[in-house]
C-alpha cells in the first residue's frame, strides 16, 4: 500500500493482531448465519467459571509472549522487547477499566469476568503499534479497547439477542481491528491511518467471506433437520394434554 498508492509505509501490524482479526470476522459471519436462519432461538448462555477464564487469560498472555520472542521477523536491535511488554501491559491494564466502572457502577450487565475480558480486548489491541507508539498512547488504545468491547458485547446481546459465546467478536475481533487503525491514528507518517483501514477492512472481509462460505451451508443443513424432531415432540406433548383431558372427564 505505501509503494501502490503512498499511503505511509503500508500496512503496519507488529504483532499480528490481523489473526484476532480473522477470528472476529469468521466468528461474526457464523452468528449472522444462525440469526438469519433460526431468528426466533436465543442461545443458551454457559459463562465460564473465574478460575477457567483466569487460566485463559494467562495462556493468552503466554503465548503473545512466545509469540514475540520466537518470531523471526523481529530486529530486537530496533525494537526492545522491554518497551513491547510494558506498552503492552498498560495497553491491557486500561482496557480493563471500562468493565471495572461498569461493575463498580452496579450496571447490569449479563456477562461476567469483566476485569479478564478488558484485559484481553487491551492486550490484542495494543500488539499492531506497541513497539511504535508512546506509552500514554497505549493507555488511550488499551481504553479505547475496552470501552469498545464493553459497547460491542451489550449491542449483540440485548440489541440483537445473539450471543457470542467465546466473546470472539466483542474481546478479540473489535479490539484488533481498532488496535490497528490505532497504529495508523498515533503514527507520525502521513497516509498511514489510509493504509491501516484498508488493510484491516479487507481482512475482515476476507474472514468475514471465506466464513460464510463454509459456514451457511452447515447452518442451513442443520436448520433444515432439526425442526422434524421438534414437530415431533410438539406432537406428541399435545396427544398427552389430550389423552389427560380425556381420562378427567370420563365419568
Amino acid at each position: 500500500l505505501g509503494v501502490n498508492i503512498g499511503a505511509g509505509q503500508g500496512f503496519l501490524d507488529f504483532g499480528h493482531s490481523a489473526l484476532f482479526l480473522l477470528g472476529g470476522g469468521v466468528a461474526f459471519a457464523t452468528m449472522l448465519a444462525f440469526a438469519f436462519h433460526e431468528p426466533g432461538a436465543e442461545p443458551a448462555r454457559d459463562d465460564p467459571s473465574p478460575a477457567m477464564a483466569l487460566a485463559g487469560m494467562g495462556l493468552l498472555l503466554a503465548g503473545s509472549v512466545g509469540w514475540l520472542l520466537n518470531q523471526p521477523l523481529v530486529d530486537f536491535e530496533a525494537f526492545s522487547p522491554t518497551l513491547v511488554l510494558v506498552n503492552l501491559w498498560l495497553a491491557a491494564a486500561a482496557g480493563s477499566l471500562p468493565y471495572l466502572l461498569l461493575a463498580l457502577a452496579g450496571g447490569r450487565f449479563p456477562r461476567p469476568l469483566l476485569a479478564v475480558r478488558g484485559l484481553a480486548a487491551g492486550w490484542v489491541a495494543g500488539w499492531a503499534a506497541a513497539p511504535f507508539a508512546a506509552p500514554g498512547e497505549l493507555l488511550l488504545v488499551g481504553l479505547g479497547a475496552g470501552l469498545l468491547s464493553v459497547l460491542a458485547s451489550a449491542a449483540l446481546q440485548l440489541l440483537s439477542r445473539q450471543h457470542d459465546a467465546g466473546e470472539t467478536v466483542a474481546m478479540l475481533g473489535l479490539p484488533a481491528f481498532w488496535g490497528l487503525l490505532a497504529a495508523g491514528i498515533f503514527a507520525p507518517t502521513p497516509g498511514q491511518l489510509q493504509a491501516q483501514l484498508i488493510g484491516a477492512v479487507i481482512l475482515f472481509l476476507l474472514a468475514f467471506s471465506v466464513g460464510s462460505v463454509f459456514i451457511v451451508p452447515l447452518v442451513v443443513l442443520t436448520t433444515r433437520t432439526a425442526p422434524e424432531p421438534r414437530r415431533q415432540t410438539e406432537a406428541t406433548g399435545a396427544a398427552q394434554r389430550e389423552g389427560s383431558v380425556a381420562v378427567e372427564e370420563r365419568p
